[in-house]
């Protein structure tokens, strides 16, 4: 039997460009999908869950928006860790997602493969993909690391396993994170073990957020199994509530995806006397089961469920080639809450991810709790918890950190710069090494005023949001070194320091970037002339074409839909796009001129980063509709209207991106 071997190659898909992130630093506060005040069913610790640990948004991050739908050939990065029985594909460049993990006995794909690389509009920062396992850290949502490049190191061990360690210091929660895959010499699964360590200069606990995001392919047969007799549900128009799973259950059965009649997520009730576990299974009694030690508690089912809009997403996400569920692994019992993480203490779990091979008849039958027990006494199950088991108790003390084979950010080494420079100590960094050849162009201004010199002049191409910078920024008096101060101030929720920070910088030097900054304050507080003002103003000072569109978004949302068709306008003429165009048709809309809106509709739109959630094209479609039934009826109830445009114009598939059949 040959070795387990580890090796970078790259990987030809079909992709979809991802360009730079664009500079809007996010300043407002940020509408959260999934904020939800709960409901009468749920206990003290979810509610507590519920209501900690949200971000105002996720500065210092930049959206990662400027990515299109034309594919073409593009060669990605690929670790790959093989041996006899398995083959594991990791993506540095795209936040170190598990993208395949092939089977070689049962001649199987244990994973959701896209055959395509297409960024939409579902993460923290904009740009997601599908397909694979993801892993999410920092607060509710698709990671702001999702699609940036991580560290990874080789880490030799003893045992002759591959092993691979990705990793980055997140800035949103001033922690590291590590992601190790380890493939023994002769394993028949895939060992990752999960390191969290708060690097904080605090003494107050970190609220932390983890999910693991596992997508396997969706059949008519499939079914997913979870030892829980009971799951929190969220299906994005209503509170979370517990319902039954099982034999008793209200139908459809949740268990099985092909029959989900819309877009939810379920978080297994699992019995915690159990080994936390997950599992997708086909009629044939095949498929994936991921297990973990206790830390990694909560199990999810996401379906895009069976409507129109279902369906629509998931073809948007990969041209049409293959449909997906996810199974997904998390630190809370559900994916909407944080849990206290103390400070300075470092938290480490190990998933392990296999082949299941059980008896089909039984685990799609009738019976809830046989289907349990024919996974968890499963050969695959009892292997698994014997390799996690092996692995937590094996001695590290031989490891050793080997060849780098991806850089990622300079913000660590920035971090450890820093604390060099305030004789505060840097962390340790021995396991996911940070060292100033990492240092880049994101980090030359900071780096500037640990050296004493100014704060550069011109839009800084990176940001913070830890307070201890706030001290040298405030010895500053240029401008951009008042903008990023703001951007500070108002990311820690301290809008009136934020607002004088920028409106410092505005005396200054006027520059768009300070103008739209105070545009969203002013937004926020509800100071909406003053809003106005400030995003006209913006425009003026020569605003980059996507910053144009963005506060084109803004202006419509104050209510000045003149001003957002003149934006829209001139941001089409700049560099045409579908958001730009969205935006025309959306001020057409408001200032009532649904005929033209109409038409640019029927020439067709299409939003490259339309939004999870986001109903703006159906509400589009059928506002310019039914606007055009009043103007030929005005006299017509509203009803009416309605019935008259669904019939003669009804909504194109093009436009439905409908979650909830009651959309």
């Amino acid at each position: 039997m040959a070795p387990a071997s580890l090796r970078v190659h790259t990987l030809s898909l079909p992709s979809a460009t991802l360009g730079d992130p664009v500079n809007l630093v996010p300043v407002r506060r940020t509408q959260d999908l999934h904020a939800i005040e709960g409901g009468e069913q749920i206990d003290d610790e979810l509610r507590a869950g519920l209501g900690y640990g949200h971000v105002r948004n996720v500065a210092p991050y930049l959206p990662q928006q400027d990515y299109d739908r034309t594919l073409t050939d593009r060669d990605h990065r690929v670790i790959v860790l093989e041996n006899d029985h398995l083959r594991a594909e990791v993506l540095p460049d795209l936040g170190g997602r598990l993208r395949r993990l092939y089977d070689k006995d049962a001649q199987r794909e244990l994973l959701h493969v896209n055959a395509v690389f297409q960024p939409g509009n579902l993460a923290l920062r904009n740009a997601w993909f599908s397909g694979g396992v993801e892993w999410n850290i920092g607060t509710i949502g698709h990671t702001p690391l999702t699609a940036s490049t991580l560290h990874a190191v080789e880490v030799e061990r003893p045992d002759g396993a591959a092993a691979v360690r990705l990793y980055e210091y997140e800035r949103l929660r001033g922690v590291v994170y590590s992601v190790e895959f380890v493939l023994g010499a002769h394993a028949r699964e895939l060992l990752v073990r999960n390191t969290i360590t708060d690097v904080r200069e605090s003494s107050e606990p970190v609220p932390m957020y983890w999910w693991s995001n596992i997508a396997v392919d969706q059949t008519a047969g499939t079914r997913v199994i979870a030892p829980a007799h009971g799951a929190w549900k969220f299906a994005y128009r209503e509170n979370v509530h517990l319902i039954p799973v099982g034999d008793d259950a209200p139908r459809p059965d949740i268990t099985r995806p092909a029959l989900a009649p819309q877009a939810a997520d379920y978080f297994f009730d699992l019995d915690e006397k159990v080994h936390p576990w997950i599992a997708a299974v086909e009629p044939d009694g095949r498929g994936l089961l991921q297990v973990s030690d206790a830390p990694l508690r909560g199990r999810k089912l996401f379906v895009w469920g069976e409507s129109d809009g279902g369906r629509r997403w998931q073809s948007w996400l990969s041209h049409g080639t293959g449909s997906y569920l996810e199974i997904q692994a998390g630190l809370a019992r559900t994916q909407l809450e944080h849990v206290p993480m103390p400070a300075g203490a470092t938290w480490s779990w190990t998933e392990a991810y296999g082949l299941l091979e059980v008896d089909g008849a039984v685990a799609l039958g009738d019976s809830w709790d046989a289907a349990i027990d024919e996974v968890a006494s499963s050969p695959a199950a009892e292997r698994l918890r014997a390799a996690i088991e092996a692995e937590s108790i094996r001695s590290t003390a031989q490891d050793r950190v080997g060849d780098a084979l991806s850089v990622g950010s300079g913000w660590g080494a920035l971090e450890q710069r820093r604390r060099i420079h305030t004789r505060t100590g840097p962390f340790d960094d021995s396991q996911t090494p940070f060292r100033p050849n990492h240092l880049g162009a994101e980090q030359e201004g900071w780096l500037q005023l640990l050296r004493g010199g100014p704060f550069p002049e011109g839009l800084p191409l990176g940001y913070q949001r830890d307070d201890a910078w706030v001290p040298f920024l405030e010895k500053e008096a240029t401008p951009d070194a008042s903008f990023a101060l703001g951007v500070i101030h108002a990311a820690q929720g301290r809008l009136e320091e934020a607002g004088e920070a920028f409106s410092a910088a505005a005396r200054q030097q006027d520059t768009w970037y300070v103008q739209r900054a105070l545009a969203e304050l002013a937004e926020e507080r509800g100071e909406l002339t003053a809003a106005r003002e400030h995003a006209l103003r913006a425009q003026e000072l020569a605003a980059p074409v996507w910053a144009v569109v963005d506060l084109g978004e803004l202006l419509l949302r104050l209510g000045a839909p003149a001003d957002a068709l003149r934006a829209a306008t001139t941001a089409e003429e700049e560099r045409p796009g579908g958001r730009a165009r969205m935006l025309r048709a959306q001020a057409l809309v408001a200032l009532e001129r649904y005929a033209e809106a109409r038409d640019l509709l029927t020439e067709g739109i299409d939003v490259a980063d339309l939004a999870e959630g986001d109903d703006a094209l159906t509400a589009l479609w059928r506002t310019a509709a039914i606007g055009i039934q009043r103007a030929a009826d005005p006299s017509a109830s509203s009803e009416t209207l309605a019935e008259r445009a669904a019939i003669a114009d009804p909504l194109p598939a093009r436009y439905d991106f409908r979650m909830s059949v009651d959309a």
